[in-house]
């Protein structure tokens, strides 16, 4: 497993990356528990950075309210450096949760934004 595998799948918090066009690409092990988002749920694994489909971000149906994410995003994308937006919801138990999600920009080669990595915590665990 190369590092960034590793570093992405265990890291302490869920990690999501998100094209420019709000499509899932990547979800952690952290990630698929917490939100209950299955394997073909993905657009690919990360090791086949090739791979550029998935399903819109914002119409998955997860555990907190992800259509308040849009501004933050486009901000993101738009040059913010990070924005950190705190969301309610109800885990899959039932129990509530407060999700704390810090969205950064992933440039590509020439230095755009090209996708975002979203960060998520249950700051209510803590």
């Amino acid at each position: 497993m190369l590092l960034r595998e590793r570093s992405f799948e265990g890291g302490p918090v869920a990690q999501l990356v998100v094209d420019r066009q709000g499509n899932l690409l990547l979800a952690s092990d952290k990630a698929r528990q917490m939100f209950g988002l299955p394997v073909a749920d993905l657009g690919c694994p990360l090791r086949d950075s090739r791979c550029r489909s998935g399903r819109p971000l914002l119409t998955l149906d997860i555990v907190i309210p992800v259509a308040r994410l849009r501004q933050p995003l486009r901000a993101c994308l738009d040059g913010s450096a990070r924005e950190v937006v705190t969301l309610e919801g109800v885990n899959r138990r039932g129990k509530p949760i407060v999700c704390k999600v810090t969205c950064s920009s992933l440039a590509n080669r020439s230095g755009e934004a090209s996708d975002l990595l979203l960060l998520m915590e249950d700051v209510a665990a803590v």
